[in-house]
């Protein structure tokens, strides 16, 4: 048979506790409690000389399916018919809320409390039972911003080894406006894949009896040891012989490995993933694939640079992942450089155009863009450049040219951006500029 003496059992002093109560409550509609269970009830529902709850923080820790949600039920049942409580219930999962609601649901149809009941809302993800005395349970799944708008007396966190800071500070003012308020945390030792700083902080603080208003129990061992020892089982495990069978236990320490069997089954609490151990892998792993991220992307960004020309320099970067780190500066100066240099090549690729076009025009026969100043359409002809003939000013070029200082700088500005117009815009300007017929 399961112990029913847990590992680790810390509670305030109280005067009198609604423990009792709660049992008999459950015991009407057919649940019975262990004697651990009833334990635990009585230490939550303490209360002091004020007739306040003694402890106002709550939480606890066993293997699974050893009977925890019952506790949280019977906690939840008691508050909302004898206390008429508003309950606040949030667990990690939807499914896992629903599942609960399900249970509840399923209790408070029980002939002997149907009467209460106002409401039963089945909506999924707004799952609530309502009573005739205005005492409500909401069920809820944790979310970021999933306690803004939610008021309560009790609120209970479900699965704590999944609860983070974030969900932590969104429920927590949900309660703050209540007279006699209450928190439980309630869960599993938390695994490599979760942090569960919240519950670790929690179960620290209540064995270190730092607050005199905490109560904790735990099933528990101080390491993995022998995982196939019946005597450990027993011990940690007290639905053992009750509702969990012998059978299966060994076939779970045959198919897991002895860490996980050892944090499910018997309740071991790893050490925190900042301690350097053998089996925490995930912390070194993922700096690795960090700084393999990081030499990638150097190596791509030198690439790039060394394609546009770009200078770049060594450093303490080059030393760590096997490539240069660009100096930003010295890469903007290089690349000012470079733009001034096709601006120059951009204007005498100009000017040498133009002085094609004239050597052109020039050979040709035509006239001479020169001594087309001031001429207008219908003049005496005149004489052409090298050639020495001369052709009528009506044939060749009527309408005159520009000068060709102004053509080569006019195109060293279309090159470098400055005149950005287009070709035909070009064509009416110049047409516009001409006298009339």
């Amino acid at each position: 048979m399961g112990s029913q003496e847990p590992s680790a059992r810390i509670a305030p002093r109280y005067k009198t506790s609604d423990g009792p109560d709660a049992e008999a409550l459950l015991a009407v509609v057919g649940l019975i409690l262990d004697p651990w269970q009833s334990g635990v009830l009585c230490d939550w529902m303490g209360r002091d000389a004020a007739g306040r709850w003694a402890a106002s923080s709550c939480g606890g820790s066993v293997p699974r399916q050893n009977g925890k949600t019952l506790v949280l039920q019977g906690r939840a049942i008691a508050g909302m018919v004898l206390l008429n409580e508003n309950v606040v219930y949030t667990s990690h999962l939807q499914k896992t809320s629903t599942e609960t609601f399900s249970e509840m649901r399923d209790i408070f149809e029980h002939p002997k409390l149907k009467p209460y009941v106002k409401d039963i809302r089945n909506a999924l993800g707004r799952e609530e039972i309502i009573l005739k005395s205005g005492a409500r349970i909401k069920f809820l799944a944790r979310t970021r911003n999933g306690g803004r708008g939610q008021h309560g007396d009790l609120l209970i966190f479900d699965e704590a080894q999944e609860l983070d800071e974030t969900a932590q500070e969104s429920f927590l003012p949900a309660i703050s406006a209540s007279r006699n308020p209450q928190t439980i945390y309630i869960g599993t030792p938390p695994g490599p894949d979760v942090t569960g700083t919240v519950f670790r902080n929690f179960r620290e603080r209540a064995l270190q009896k730092s607050s005199r208003r905490i109560a904790w129990f735990e099933y528990s061992v101080q390491e993995i040891g022998d995982v196939k020892d019946p005597k450990r089982w027993a011990k940690t495990n007290p639905a053992l012989g009750r509702r969990m069978l012998l059978s299966t236990i060994e076939g779970e320490a045959e198919q897991m490995a002895p860490d996980s069997f050892a944090r499910e089954r018997l309740g071991w609490w790893s050490p925190k993933p900042t301690e350097h151990a053998e089996y925490i892998l995930i912390g070194p792993l993922r700096q690795r694939r960090a700084e393999a991220g990081r030499q990638d992307r150097l190596r791509r960004q030198v690439r790039r640079r060394r394609q546009r020309g770009l200078p770049v320099r060594r450093g303490a970067a080059q030393r760590r992942a096997g490539a240069y780190l660009a100096d930003r500066a010295a890469a903007r100066r290089a690349w000012n450089r470079l733009a001034g240099r096709l601006a120059q090549r951009t204007i005498r690729q100009g000017e040498l155009r133009c002085h094609r076009r004239a050597r052109r025009r020039r050979r040709a026969g035509g006239p001479h863009p020169r001594r087309m100043e001031g001429q207008n359409r219908g003049s005496a002809p005149v004489g052409a450049g090298r050639g020495g003939g001369g052709r009528p000013a009506d044939q060749h070029h009527q309408r005159g040219r520009p000068d060709l200082v102004q053509a080569a700088a006019g195109i060293a500005r279309e090159r470098r951006g400055r005149h950005k117009t287009t070709h035909w815009r070009r064509l009416w300007l110049w047409r516009r500029q001409q006298p009339a017929r």
